[in-house]
């Protein structure tokens, strides 16, 4: 890790007698190229240092996640959308006689459309959704942004007798 015999580097291993370093480190020649800085570090529970190597990494990191799709198996409770995808599942295994088997039928054809019915219902779900809170919202602000109603007096007769003496 130290190429230059020159370079001194730090023990790696204390005692009351003395320090000792590790004499070797092997490393092949591809990291030794990307090889940035080394350097001895405090190892807890150890009573020797440990050998800290940076090195480059060599392509560029990308922060783009390949997103993958969930099933909303939530969907399947309401009664109407099952009734629709056992239909389409009917019709889908119509399909089958046109794949060499039933793998790559499943593969290239079922598992596409069942993605996209889920999807196209998850999404007219959402439509769903996005409308009532709207309805909900456009109420509350109306009921609110109203001036309230005048009061209503409820006066019941009342006689006092009062005795005087």
């Amino acid at each position: 890790m130290w190429e230059t015999p020159l370079q001194q580097p730090p023990y790696t291993h204390y005692t009351n007698d003395g320090a000792t370093r590790i004499g070797r480190i092997y490393i092949t020649d591809p990291l030794r190229k990307r090889k940035q800085e080394t350097e001895t570090i405090v190892a807890p529970f150890s009573d020797h240092f440990a050998v800290a190597v940076r090195l480059t990494y060599p392509h560029q990191i990308s922060s783009r996640k390949i997103r993958s799709w969930k099933m909303n198996i939530s969907l399947l409770e309401d009664n109407t959308f099952r009734d629709t995808l056992l239909l389409l599942w009917c019709k889908w295994k119509m399909t089958g006689k046109y794949y060499p088997n039933k793998t790559s039928w499943w593969d290239r054809y079922v598992k596409q459309r069942i993605r996209q019915t889920f999807q196209r219902e998850g999404a007219s779900g959402n439509r769903d959704r996005k409308d009532m809170e709207d309805f909900t919202m456009q109420r509350f602000t109306t009921q609110y942004d109203s001036p309230p109603p005048p009061p209503r007096w409820n006066f019941s007769p009342c006689f006092f007798f009062c005795r005087f003496e």
